[in-house]
């Protein structure tokens, strides 16, 4: 990954080992999200869901361990300035990649709270093809970083408009969809826990979209954060 520590190779090994795991559950915690949303009429066993549970906090205990790690780095270390831009990346990383974990959850939970405890056939659909991209998006930002490959980095990025896109018009396909009957109640707290897991998903491709802007000031030194810098025109 890039170039190494020339003060400590210690530390630098260590980073990466917590940062790799963290980035490899990450990446499972999706694709079992994957699994239940594509296929609603298999719901998860319980040995699949006590690995997701597991999961879930090791992510958290990992997210604590990297961030001390990179503290004690900076403090102890004082890294030069690539190194530096390279634990800054690590530890902005490292932030979406729990906020990812806790928005499976968040999604999992909802989906928990629905009359079956699965998610209709009916809304399957249009929320898979949105949380297909967002994996995609969160699996090339993480290899962007890892390979120093700047045009995966602006893909995720860009792909940030077409999840935003999906996420205006999921809603609105759900209800044309449904055929609003006598439970209305029902009917309308269904849909509040669908809005909420389209919300989640949207919110995952955000994140990735964090995480391949963190990829490209490890790269570049450019802080794509709040600017109207064209990615297209990055070198």
């Amino acid at each position: 990954m890039g170039k190494r520590f020339e003060y400590d190779q210690v530390v630098y090994d260590q980073i990466v080992r917590d940062f790799k795991e963290m980035s490899k559950l990450t990446i499972d915690q999706l694709e079992i999200l994957e699994e239940i949303i594509t296929h609603p009429e298999n719901k998860l066993s319980d040995e699949k869901m006590n690995l997701f549970l597991s999961n879930e906090e090791r992510l958290d205990e990992l997210e604590v361990i990297v961030s001390n790690e990179i503290v004690d780095t900076l403090v102890l270390h004082q890294p030069a300035a690539t190194d530096l831009r390279m634990v800054i990346s690590i530890q902005r990383i490292v932030l979406n990649l729990e906020r990812i974990g806790d928005l499976v959850v968040n999604i999992v939970n909802f989906i928990d709270q629905m009359e079956e405890k699965t998610l209709p056939s009916k809304y399957a659909e249009p929320i898979s093809v949105m949380l297909s991209i967002c994996i995609n998006m969160v699996k090339k930002a993480l290899k962007s970083f890892e390979d120093l490959d700047k045009d995966y980095a602006i893909w995720a990025i860009k792909n940030d408009e077409v999840v935003d896109d999906l996420f205006r018009t999921s809603l609105k396909k759900i209800i044309n969809r449904s055929q609003i009957q006598d439970d209305v109640k029902e009917l309308f707290f269904e849909f509040v826990n669908v809005n909420n897991i389209i919300s989640n998903v949207e919110r995952i491709g955000d994140k990735a979209t964090n995480i391949a802007e963190a990829s490209i000031y490890y790269m570049k030194g450019i802080d794509l954060r709040h600017s109207d810098i064209d990615v297209d025109k990055i070198d």
